[in-house]
């Protein structure tokens, strides 16, 4: 994690709502969406991978 990044995020906000909404784009999406693309739980399906996708789509909206 950038500090230096993490602090200006935290210097913007008064709102806690909207500091962990900014977090979660900044840090935790990307690592969601890196950590999703080489995961297979049920192999010879895309089951697996619809509905990971459904639930990461369903965290960005939560995050927007």
């Amino acid at each position: 994690m950038e500090a230096g990044k993490f602090v200006s995020i935290l210097d913007k906000h008064i709102n806690q709502e909207a500091l962990l909404k900014e977090l979660a784009v900044e840090f935790v999406l990307p690592k969601l969406e890196e950590k999703i693309v080489g995961l297979d739980i049920i192999p010879g399906t895309d089951l697996d991978k619809e509905l990971l996708m459904k639930a990461l789509a369903a965290f960005k909206e939560m995050v927007k």
